[in-house]
């Protein structure tokens, strides 16, 4: 046995050990491969859910843009924008957490990073923090929800917040902005209905829709954390997100288990 194909077989070894006591749901979950055609080049997904491949699907011969990150959490882990930045976009990056602004101005100071919240007018908002990052939220009733499922609420803070025109404004102005990408437990319709979508209108919206479990035995269930979590999109039309979407010129276009992708009707028309 020549030295190649001795170290073929010791990687295959390998290979089958991890994969033997790695557990294949935080394989599936946090690690994400695509093959090109050829089988030589592999993009890794940053996003909690690829949510950043259909993206860089949809932008694949675009090579630079604008995106708009509410609800960034973190410059890399669980990001729909990373690789979108590491491709040459750029952006504006958006999260109430302190200390969120140094961790994005470290990672992409080419970008405009706030911290800060959006919602339907300027002023202040309480902000209800615990003990994981992921579900703090601006939401009273997602306060309630993440109590019940376990998370321990640590307190609450006072956050400035602004409307979504009045940040574009300053921050777009006449700026194409293609892609927007909200992840916010709770806080959507606040949000979207704080935008001027005449001015505004993103080509690609990435939005976290999910809602807990209430008819267990008619709907379809993902398990996570000994917790149920609807992910069906059988009713979406009933969804206010959806319908306030859809009256903005969006159609949706693709899922993942935990976000829908809306295209912009004018973007369907190549503009």
């Amino acid at each position: 046995m020549n030295s190649t194909s001795a170290t073929s077989k010791l990687k295959d070894i390998i290979g089958k050990v991890v994969l033997a006591l790695v557990p294949k749901a935080f394989i599936a979950r946090l690690f994400f491969f695509v093959s090109q055609a050829d089988g030589s080049i592999i993009t890794l997904s940053y996003a909690q859910d690829a949510e950043d491949l259909l993206v860089s699907k949809i932008f694949e011969n675009q090579p630079s843009g604008l995106y708009l990150d509410i609800g960034a959490y973190h410059p890399k882990r669980f990001s729909n924008t990373f690789q979108l930045f590491t491709k040459g976009w750029h952006g504006i990056n958006v999260d109430p957490f302190p200390g969120v602004k140094k961790l994005f101005d470290l990672a992409r100071p080419k970008d405009v990073n706030l911290e800060m919240g959006i919602s339907e007018s300027s002023g202040s908002m309480l902000y209800h923090v615990f003990d994981q990052q992921g579900v703090n939220t601006f939401d009273e009733k997602r306060v309630e929800t993440n109590i019940a499922n376990g998370f321990k609420k640590r307190g609450t803070l006072d956050i400035p917040v602004d409307t979504l025109r009045s940040v574009l404004s300053k921050h777009a102005q006449k700026q194409k902005i293609d892609l927007m990408t909200i992840d916010v437990e709770g806080h959507e319709l606040p949000i979207l209905r704080s935008n001027d979508w005449s001015q505004f209108s993103p080509r690609v919206i990435v939005i976290e829709m999910m809602r807990q479990l209430t008819d267990p035995v008619n709907n379809p269930v993902f398990h996570r954390n000994g917790r149920q979590v609807w992910y069906d999109c059988t009713d979406v039309n009933e969804d206010p997100v959806h319908q306030f979407l859809t009256q903005q010129g969006y159609r949706l276009f693709a899922k993942s288990t935990v976000s829908m992708v809306y295209v912009h009707k004018l973007f369907d028309d190549g503009k």
